[in-house]
């Protein structure tokens, strides 16, 4: 009785195994020729399955996804229900959008710091614009160096991470993180040296603008194999830690306010390596006689060469409203090709909120679907999947919803930042002006689309896409600039922001007409992967 029932089970896992494969077989020809494909020979027929041939057992198993199929049709409609949203998402969004914000919280609290101390890892409220400029430059300037290796990092060492490859996890990781670093080093290395010889930057503050965008670079480039590895927790922390160590110096040393930001951001960059040793060491895949041999950059490159330039581009991107309106004025700028201007980029801090809030439901969305997707390869057969076309994007219209709903709450947030008498102008001394606040709103309506765009960015990079994100914001850099520089020559100024608010509309149009085509052949797709 025990054998049979064993050998039924095994008949049962060959039937999931020729559905897997291939859905509905045509006949019972081809179900035995998948059998057979599976390594099953004659001889095995009888002692594993209990038929006298490979035939007769194909006829089995060819009546059983017959069967099968037949029983699936009701159920298949009751799934493409299922795929709106529910009580248990309702439950899962919370715990995703936990995670989500959690992956901003280090940007939150630095904004607390500043608020509170007036100072935080790389800001001081008291600098004067010429030294605001320089380090401005040096955010932007390791942001948009570090975020094409950043984007490579999540990409290639997800690959190896997910394959247990624990040892070329380490020898990437370690080869990344170097280029990454002589990549910084390099261009600011240019940069100051063109400054001396052209004298279109002061040549100092590029000295202290390159000091900075090394030190917050190499800061990223730690942080993101953390994120990868799950190993988020010590993000914060270690921020946090060196928050306090740095205001520490400020405090109670007579430090330069440079040399307190320095130390501490070389604090938390030294803390996180110390900790990447430590998890490989825990994961066997440390090598201290570590050689790039084995890494084939050629793979690397062939394989990601589009994720770093889209990294690249989008932090340009952002940042490119800014470095127009900046670029504007004459007054002061000596030796300056741009010039922080203050008003400008308190209403762009804002009007950020709207993009930090929602960082939850990126995760959820794609935490979403990703599980949606497993029950495609898992469940759906290729005669049914063009039953599974509305499901995705009834899926990507609810998490739309929901990122819809997240911005309407962050945008009302805004509002009491900038008009209540408990807003912005009950913790600081100087008060909002018309500027800040048409800033604000327009660069919250940008962001508000610049968010969907970043969600239909990630459903295409889950699916293995990225030629679209690439085209799409190349596209939109180009909108972004022709009109900021319009609007910005032409009228005033903080205009620049406009180049932003367009760009980010074509920037979700794009994208979102491309992600519903995808969606609309997803059969397509499913019988290439074939």
């Amino acid at each position: 009785m025990m054998e049979e029932e064993v050998k039924n089970d095994k008949v049962e896992q060959l039937v999931f195994l020729v559905q897997k494969r291939v859905g509905k077989p045509m006949s019972v020809n081809v179900t035995q020729a998948i059998i057979e494909s599976f390594g099953i020979r004659e001889i095995d027929v009888q002692n594993d399955y209990g038929f006298s041939s490979i035939s007769n057992l194909s006829q089995i198993v060819y009546k059983k996804i017959l069967e099968r199929y037949s029983n699936k049709i009701p159920l298949e409609k009751s799934n493409i229900m299922s795929i709106k949203l529910t009580k248990e998402d309702i439950k899962d969004f919370f715990k995703d959008y936990l995670i989500g914000i959690f992956y901003v919280f280090p940007i939150f609290f630095q904004v607390f710091c500043v608020v509170v101390f007036g100072y935080s890892l790389w800001v001081y409220s008291d600098f004067n614009i010429l030294q605001s400029t320089s380090v401005v430059i040096g955010v932007i300037t390791s942001l948009v160096l570090t975020g094409g290796v950043v984007t490579v990092i999540s990409k290639q060492i997800s690959f190896y991470w997910n394959h247990k490859n624990n040892k070329m996890v380490f020898q990437t990781t370690v080869y990344l993180i170097k280029f990454g670093l002589k990549l910084l080093f390099f261009v600011n290395a240019v940069f100051v040296l063109l400054s001396f010889l052209l004298e279109f930057f002061a040549f100092q503050m590029a000295i202290l603008s390159g000091i900075y965008s090394l030190f917050i670079g190499s800061m990223l480039l730690m942080i993101a194999p953390l994120y990868v590895f799950k190993e988020r927790i010590i993000i914060p922390v270690v921020i946090i830690v060196g928050s306090a160590f740095s205001l520490g110096l400020k405090v109670f040393t007579p430090l330069y306010i440079y040399f307190t930001h320095w130390i501490g951001l070389g604090f938390v960059v030294l803390i996180l390596w110390l900790y990447l040793v430590r998890f490989f060491k825990k994961h066997n895949a440390y090598d201290p006689s570590y050689t790039v041999k084995d890494v084939k950059r050629e793979f690397v490159v062939y394989n990601n060469y589009v994720y770093f330039f889209y990294g690249m581009l989008f932090f340009l991107y952002v940042f490119l409203d800014r470095i127009i309106a900046w670029s504007v004025h004459e007054k002061e700028r000596f030796l300056y090709f741009i010039f922080f201007e203050k008003d400008y980029e308190i209403g762009m801090d804002i009007a950020l909120l709207t993009y930090l809030l929602v960082a939850g439901v990126f995760e959820f969305g794609i935490v979403r679907f990703a599980k949606l997707l497993d029950r495609l390869q898992s469940e759906v057969t290729l005669s049914s999947i063009q039953n599974y076309g509305k499901g995705f994007i009834d899926n990507y219209l609810g998490n739309f919803l929901l990122l819809l709903i997240t911005s309407g709450v962050a945008f009302i947030i805004e509002l009491f930042i900038l008009y209540s008498p408990h807003g912005y102008d009950a913790f600081f001394e100087i008060k909002l002006n018309s500027i800040n606040r048409q800033v604000c709103i327009i660069g919250s309506l940008g962001y508000f689309f610049f968010s969907c765009s970043v969600l239909n960015v990630l459903h295409f990079f889950t699916l293995g896409q990225p030629q679209i994100p690439l085209k799409s914001i190349l596209y939109s850099f180009v909108i972004n600039l022709v009109f900021g520089l319009f609007f910005s020559r032409f009228f005033s100024y903080d205009l620049s922001v406009v180049g932003f608010l367009v760009g980010n509309v074509f920037f979700m149009l794009f994208t979102s007409y491309h992600l519903y085509k995808f969606f609309k052949k997803m059969d397509y797709y499913y019988y290439a992967s074939f």
